[in-house]
């Protein structure tokens, strides 16, 4: 299992468009060039670092074998309004209002939010390159989220899985 400064990384990902969003459209639209390139600077690393994570994890951890007595696909619900919320900076650039201290401090709070949670974010990203999320229940009545590139059927179709996080784990 990572540690909590890798799991703030794994979670941070989830600002990766939302960044991204923010650096073309001081670039595009504010024209302030510098601060556009140090955005998309920061979400090129941060998607660095998730595919590091997951490459780590996968040649590195232990796989153990996981017995699962009931499977979900997880609910999609959020992926709309976060998918919305990185369309945020273009909207606000292109009706003349500019990034503001007010909408730093809420990204702030955001990310202090991530920094500050055990729990593990539903990742976009993760989405985006292929990975479904699973809602699972253990034996032993532990319920965790998995992320699997198969599609998930039935319990029987998962046999060994990794835990990156607590109550977080990605089948191998």
């Amino acid at each position: 299992m990572f540690n909590k400064p890798i799991h703030i990384v794994f979670n941070s990902s989830v600002l990766i468009p939302f960044i991204l969003a923010i650096g073309i459209s001081k670039i595009l639209i504010e024209k302030n060039i510098i601060l556009g390139i140090m955005a998309i600077i920061i979400s090129m690393v941060l998607i660095i670092a998730q595919f590091i994570i997951l490459s780590v994890a996968k040649k590195q951890m232990l796989s153990k074998k996981i017995n699962i007595s009931n499977v979900s696909q997880d609910k999609e619900n959020w992926i709309l309004a976060t998918y919305i919320t990185y369309f945020v900076p273009f909207f606000e650039s292109y009706f003349g209002n500019s990034f503001t201290l007010g909408n730093w401090i809420l990204v702030l709070i955001g990310v202090l939010l991530l920094i500050l949670s055990r729990k593990t974010v539903n990742n976009p990203i993760l989405k985006i390159i292929g990975y479904k999320i699973y809602s699972i229940e253990t034996e032993q009545g532990v319920d965790m989220t998995l992320i699997t590139r198969k599609e998930l059927r039935n319990r029987c179709s998962l046999s060994r899985v990794i835990r990156l996080f607590e109550y977080y784990a990605m089948e191998v």
